[in-house]
């Protein structure tokens, strides 16, 4: 069935997300009736006729064949305090870099007619990496979280959060019709392990008061949830040698490189993952005019290509799987520097690109990489022996 936004599902289903959740149901016999509860609550400043939409029908091949389908609409009264949380400067689920650092903003606000007192405010933060949540699976640098206005952090259990009472802000003891305050933390996050196929951090936040008024309510309201995914953490190395690291030779002709004389380099692309697979990569990189085509190119995967007319080096690779870490390339580049490139270093290879798509996520991801020349740093053997003599 579709569900309203703001609608939170607490007893869970097949599967849920904010579009909706899928139940399966026991086999139902002639003149057999059956039931189902979703269990949830609305969040936080959600009011008015909130439609849900419940289809039924038989599964096949993967897809539901729907034999009814009914639309019911439920009234929801406007609460009392209206919480947000917003995270990158977005209020919905989202994809994160391996860690990158988040900044969250909190927002409060009395929407009632009346005082709220004794208010008390708790964001979550709960990680999951391969469904698996505990306090050990924490993705988040406790050392390095910021907060202003600072709050009392609990990390012992799967359930982190930061929480705040009137003891840390003094207007949660009592806060005034239409009255609103904002926190903000900076939440730096770490990286996954390798091994490891998904992670997940969901943010939660809820606030409690005690009473409307003079009324004593003990009520607690809830936020939308907001799960950020972490992504495929894909990084693409390029680097020339003259020597392997044990000292033998890639690389033909003079070193340092001479005006007017071929020196060989052999160029390694090696392309890194971890968490979800690849789709469609593709790594491309354009020969300068002082640079030809080895024709001496292998890898481990995909297919290397060179065009001659468009002078174009091209990576391509239908898939990368979940379970496979590194994939390699690498081929042999012939430089003949000219008279302008005495007393400076020669590029082998202009700036490289890499593309592809995040398998689980279908989201793109993008490096750049600078040029390659003849400075070869992480050469030992050739290192200091970059610049063009005559």
């Amino acid at each position: 069935g579709t569900i309203p936004s703001g609608f939170v599902v607490t007893v869970p289903a097949t599967t849920s997300s904010r579009q909706g959740v899928s139940i399966a149901l026991p086999p139902l016999l002639p003149n057999v009736s059956s039931s189902v509860q979703l269990v949830g609550s609305f969040t936080a400043g959600v009011s008015g006729e909130m439609p849900f939409m419940i289809e039924t029908g038989r599964v096949k091949a993967g897809n539901l064949i729907v034999a009814q389908k009914t639309e019911t609409k439920l009234p929801v009264l406007a609460g009392n305090l209206d919480l947000r949380t917003v995270v990158n400067g977005s209020s919905s689920d989202q994809s994160i870099a391996q860690g990158e650092t988040l900044h969250l903003t909190i927002g409060y606000q009395n929407t009632s007619a009346e005082p709220l007192r004794q208010l008390g405010l708790k964001l979550g933060f709960e990680t999951f990496v391969d469904g698996k949540s505990s306090a050990a699976t924490s993705l988040i640098d406790w050392s390095r979280v910021k907060a202003f206005p600072s709050g009392v952090t609990s990390t012992k259990t799967s359930l982190q959060s930061l929480k705040y009472t009137s003891a840390e802000i003094g207007d949660l003891e009592l806060l005034g019709s239409n009255a609103e305050g904002t926190i903000e933390v900076t939440l730096p996050t770490l990286a996954i392990k390798k091994g490891s196929k998904d992670a997940k951090i969901i943010v939660t936040l809820e606030g409690t008061i005690q009473s409307v008024g003079q009324s004593n309510v003990q009520r607690t309201v809830y936020a939308q949830p907001i799960t950020l995914r972490y992504q495929s953490g894909a990084e693409l190395e390029i680097q020339a040698r003259y020597y392997t690291e044990e000292g033998a030779p890639l690389g033909t002709g003079p070193l340092p490189p001479k005006s007017g004389s071929t020196t060989a380099y052999r160029v390694i692309w090696g392309l890194s993952k971890n968490l979800h697979g690849l789709e469609k990569v593709s790594v491309k990189a354009k020969l300068p005019a002082t640079a030809v085509w080895g024709g001496r190119a292998a890898s481990n995967a995909g297919n290397l290509k060179y065009d001659p007319g468009s002078r174009i080096v091209e990576w391509e690779i239908d898939q990368v799987a979940d379970a496979r870490e590194r994939v390699e390339a690498n081929f042999e580049i012939q430089v003949t520097p000219n008279a302008n490139d005495i007393g400076r270093f020669a590029q082998i290879m202009g700036e490289a690109t890499f593309d592809a798509q995040d398998a689980a996520l279908k989201e793109t991801i993008h490096q750049t990489k600078p040029a390659l020349t003849t400075d070869l740093q992480e050469d030992e053997g050739a290192k200091g022996k970059g610049v063009v003599r005559k």
